[in-house]
């Protein structure tokens, strides 16, 4: 079953779609694929205040894509949940991510 998204992670719906087909959610597999590149890079010092306010994105960015399915697999403990996937660089942005020619693909293999 496909729950993808273009815009975060949409695992209710995927769930509940699985739920019209078994009747058990401890029969329902979940992988989670996020395909952004989100990293939470540690930093010793903060910079000037242009530079705290991209601090501050990238760590909201970070914890609303992973607290999405964190908290969701709190509220479904019986899914069983086999994978989850994220970049660990970055892969191009989203034009990137649709150019399937080897040369843009052999180095995520």
């Amino acid at each position: 079953m496909d729950g993808g998204t273009v815009w975060n992670v949409n695992l209710k719906d995927a769930v509940d779609k699985c739920l019209e087909i078994v009747d058990d959610e401890e029969h329902v597999v979940v992988d989670v694929a996020i395909t952004e590149f989100i990293n939470m890079k540690e930093l010793e010092k903060t910079g000037k205040s242009y530079d705290n306010f991209g601090r501050q994105r990238a760590i909201r960015k970070y914890y609303k894509t992973m607290n999405d399915v964190a908290e969701f697999a709190k509220s479904r403990p019986n899914v069983n949940y086999r994978h989850f996937f994220k970049p660990s660089e970055e892969l191009g942005g989203s034009m990137a991510e649709l150019d399937f020619r080897n040369s843009t693909t052999w180095r995520f293999q």
